[in-house]
């Protein structure tokens, strides 16, 4: 009765959807870390670190949509020094 209706696994994203009937604590058994964002109905929300180390997000009563989206922390900087980096080797 407390599980998500629907579930879907795109790439580095992830989306669940259920319906509360009164505010909670959505519990998600994926590994927290510090690259994962979590999107409550379209808006950035904090995630919690819960149960030794995985991930909720506090969801109002009623009909939720929550998605999680996963980026490597320090890629992008890595690519841009990388980048800088053969650039100048070429030079």
């Amino acid at each position: 009765d407390t599980a998500a209706y629907d579930f879907s696994v795109d790439g580095s994203t992830f989306t669940a959807k259920i319906s509360l009937e009164k505010d909670n604590l959505v519990f998600f058994s994926v590994p927290f870390d510090e690259g994962w964002t979590a999107y409550l109905n379209g808006e950035k929300t904090d995630i919690e670190k819960v149960n030794i180390g995985f991930m909720a997000v506090k969801a109002a009563a009623g009909d939720n949509e929550i998605k999680f989206v996963y980026e490597t922390p320090g890629l992008k900087m890595g690519v841009m020094i990388t980048a800088a980096c053969i650039i100048i080797f070429i030079i």
